[in-house]
């Protein structure tokens, strides 16, 4: 049976994580968010995000101007497009 992202974020928010797990990768997460920050002003964000339709449903999200909601999967885009533009 195929893995979904529900299953996939039910795992990440119930499972149990050994203190030792969580101190050796919490500076990944930081640095993450961190690069996603500093790339969300980026033009390819920019436009990926003029692409992306709004939507109005209780299940959908934040971009990043708060008052732009987004489908859970366009706003992983958005967010996984920030996260990578200053890669290159």
């Amino acid at each position: 049976m195929p893995i979904g992202s529900i299953d996939v974020a039910a795992f990440v928010t119930q499972a149990g994580v050994d203190s030792r797990v969580r101190a050796a990768t919490a500076p990944a997460i930081l640095d993450t968010v961190a690069v996603l920050l500093a790339g969300s002003v980026e033009d390819v964000v920019a436009r990926v995000g003029r692409v992306l339709r709004p939507e109005e449903a209780s299940d959908c999200v934040p971009a990043f101007d708060p008052a732009i909601r987004l489908r859970p999967e366009d706003a992983a885009l958005l967010y996984g497009t920030a996260a990578h533009a200053l890669d290159f």
